[in-house]
């Protein structure tokens, strides 16, 4: 295995027609100084096999159209 590194100077655009999978071995770090805006037309999951911390340091809006649902083996 050998490093990789590359830079765009400008936009980039990346179109899968199919499944695409990434996986790391290390950490991964991702930095954007502007906005950051994801949109998923499916479901989204999300499993974290250790804690999960969150730091924000503006405001925290949720908005859904069905249940909320919080489940904890200890207490909330």
């Amino acid at each position: 295995m050998h490093d990789r590194r590359e830079q765009v100077g400008n936009d980039e655009t990346l179109v899968v027609g199919n499944d695409r999978k990434i996986s790391v071995k290390g950490k991964q770090e991702q930095t954007t100084t502007g906005d950051h805006i994801s949109l998923v037309k499916g479901m989204k999951s999300l499993e974290v096999k250790g804690d999960l911390a969150q730091k924000i340091s503006g405001a925290l809006g949720i908005k859904v159209q069905s249940d909320i649902v919080l489940e904890s083996s200890s207490r909330i």
